[in-house]
């Protein structure tokens, strides 16, 4: 089994219902559902969803062995939030009108599908969006899902206008510099802390394919120094991020 994403308003229902196909499809003994557990699970070994948890065996997970909480934490941590009590507390705020959540959660399907247009009337009705930060553990502002790196794996898209929607951004007010904050999980995840949208798309295969990032590959401020979107902490930003995806190719070729 594979979790699969939701529409943005869903209930909690919905997520119930997939950690309890999770956890049917464990007892099955279905191997893509192992994988995910392997790297999701919140009592095994090494920090979960990195390098750390492939060398985790099967005989390892039945050991840990597999509960109801255990497939909630799996499926919240899925879709990129630190705990089934933080994905809860997410989707009561989506069903809130005084919240900012499900604007933000709107603006990033417009981010991700290159619909200008939906992006500026959510801007316009809600200014404050340009400087607001997700709920998920990665707090990334709207500005960081242009760079389609470091939020949820299933949002990491590259519209073919992807300039013009950061240009949108920050027309609106986003903070060119703004780094990815983890909040609580900065102390898990150290090396992710200090990421740029820049950086995140010096390192990103996505602004690539999307046929993005050609200059950006030369020289990574390059891309927005035209538009007056740089500083120098973005720039030397982007320069660090290019030089690690340059050495990371070339180790692994």
């Amino acid at each position: 089994m594979m979790i699969e994403p939701l529409p943005v308003k869903s209930g909690l229902e919905r997520y119930k219902k997939q950690a309890l196909e999770l956890l049917k499809a464990y007892r099955a003994g279905d191997r893509r559902t192992m994988y995910v557990i392997r790297q999701l699970h919140p009592r095994l070994r090494g920090r979960y969803h990195t390098n750390d948890r492939n060398k985790v065996s099967d005989a390892e997970i039945r050991r840990a062995k597999v509960s109801l909480a255990d497939a909630q934490a799996i499926v919240a941590r899925w879709h990129q939030f630190e705990s089934w009590q933080a994905l809860k507390k997410h989707v009561a705020q989506v069903g809130r009108k005084d919240s900012l959540v499900l604007p933000f959660e709107l603006a990033v399907e417009a981010i991700i599908a290159g619909d200008v247009p939906a992006l500026k009337r959510l801007l316009r009705a809600h200014p404050e969006l340009a400087g607001a930060r997700s709920t998920r553990e990665h707090q990334a502002t709207l500005l960081h899902y242009v760079g389609a790196n470091a939020v949820e794996g299933y949002r990491q898209k590259t519209p073919k206008n992807a300039v013009k929607v950061a240009e949108v951004l920050l027309k609106a007010g986003a903070e060119v510099d703004a780094d990815l904050d983890y909040g609580s999980m900065r102390d898990v995840y150290p090396e992710r802390a200090g990421s740029t949208t820049l950086g995140m798309v010096a390192t990103s295969c996505h602004p690539a394919a999307g046929g993005c990032a050609n200059r950006a590959a030369r020289h990574p401020a390059g891309l927005w120094r035209g538009r007056g979107w740089h500083s120098g902490k973005m720039e030397s930003a982007g320069r660090r991020a290019a030089q690690r995806s340059r050495h990371s190719r070339g180790a692994s070729g």
